[in-house]
Parts: structure tokens; sequence; C-alpha cells
């Protein structure tokens, strides 16, 4: 019965070693669907798959392999960890690309604006949200809280490191276009915004103000009006968020 029992868990370690050999593929290129869809069938395999299996041997055989700790779920779970952490990389590169072409494109200490649109840096970082959204909503849905939580908080580091040299020397209008590109940030991921990246985004906007609590506040209910336009504006390229 042991015999058969290490062979049970020999065919189970076959199954993973074909989907490592095949996630290899994408390893210089994680961020696809089939990276998606890998990562769908990993989690489907470590919660309904072998369990099932495991549970159908003990019913043949009248063991207990399934009550073992089983170093199969350990290998299965460092796959997953470990194609997720490739896919996140691969984002986080796009995300740092983006933002620091962009955001050094504004000269903050001189700042101008008569329109006071969202900066190009937060919009095109959304749109790859909205990729990402894309990328998983028809293979695997429930990915997607988890990616856009990772990449959201990665924004909101960025941003808050970012503008740190910068405080003490951000024009007036500066002031106002840091603050209506933040809180658009916060207003369209609506109720994908996690905690942390509010409170990080908060934390650099109080930077910019130099702890102004209260000129904050102003200028945040002065620019609701400037940012609700700009939500209206973007509706129809933000809706995968409602």
């Amino acid at each position: 019965l042991t015999g058969i029992e290490v062979q049970q868990i020999i065919s189970m370690e076959a199954v993973l070693e074909s989907i490592i050999k095949n996630a290899a593929e994408d390893k210089d290129n994680p961020r696809t669907p089939h990276t998606i869809l890998t990562l769908t069938n990993l989690q489907y395999i470590r919660e309904n798959t072998f369990p099932r299996i495991l549970q159908f041997f003990d019913e043949s055989f009248e063991c207990h392999l399934s009550e073992k700790n089983l170093e199969i779920f350990t290998l299965l779970a460092k796959m997953e960890s470990s194609i997720f952490g490739n896919y996140l990389s691969d984002l986080k590169v796009n995300l740092r690309d983006i933002l620091e072409e962009k955001f050094y494109e504004i000269n903050w200490a001189t700042h101008t604006s008569n329109s006071f649109r969202a900066g190009d840096y937060i919009i095109e970082s959304l749109m790859v949200l909205v990729t990402v959204h894309s990328e998983c909503y028809m293979i695997g849905p429930q990915l997607i809280n988890k990616i856009l939580k990772e990449a959201q908080f990665f924004i909101s580091k960025y941003l808050f490191e970012a503008f740190k040299p910068y405080i003490g020397n951000i024009s007036s209008e500066g002031l106002l276009q840091v603050t209506v590109d933040l809180q658009f940030f916060q207003r369209v991921l609506g109720n994908l915004l996690e905690k942390d990246t509010k409170a990080t985004l908060i934390a650099c906007l109080q930077n910019c103000f130099q702890n102004d609590v209260p000129r904050m506040q102003r200028c945040i209910a002065e620019t609701e009006p400037i940012v609700t336009a700009n939500l209206n504006r973007t509706s129809v390229q933000f809706a995968s968020f409602e």
C-alpha cells in the first residue's frame, strides 16, 4: 500500500512538472493571458482536483493519504507564488516606466494650467490597470482584486517618493494639479481602492501641502468639480472599474 501511495504522489507531481515546463516558456514575458490561465489552473488543482483525487484514493484503498501533510501542496503553493511574482514584477516595471516618463514631464515648481485635466502619469497608469482588468476578466476574474491591490499600492508608493524632493517647492497651481490627480486616481478606482493605497496617497498630499491640513482640505473641496468633470470625461475609459 505504501508503494501505491508513492506512485499516486509521483503521478500528481508529474502533472505539476508539465505545468512548470509550460509556464517556463513565459518566464521572459509573463504578462500574457497564458500566465493568467496557468495561475487559474493551479488554483483549481490546489482547491479542487488534487483534494478530490486524494479523497477518491482514500475511499478506494481505505487509507488516509489526504490527511497527511503532503509536500506536493507546498510545491504547488511555491509554483503559484513564483509565477504570480513574475507577473507582478513585469507589471510593476511597466508602471514604473510610465510614471518615470510622464511624472517628470511636469515642472512642479513652475507648473501652471488653465484646464487642470488629470495628468498623463495618472491616466496612463490607470489605463495599465484597465488592461490588467481586461486580461483577467475572462480567464481569471478571481485574480483581479489581488493584482490590482498590488499595482495600485505600487503606484501610490512611487508617487509618495517621487513628490518628496518637491516638498516646499511646488507652485500654487502645481498643488491644485496634485490634488486633482490624486483625488481623481482614488475616485476612478472607487470600491477597488485599498485602505493602504488611500492612506499613502493622503500622506503624499499632506507632504505636498507641508502638513497644512486645513489648506489641503480647502483645495480638495475647491477642486472637486474639476475632478468630477475629469471623471465624466473619462467615464468610458474606466468603466470596467465600476
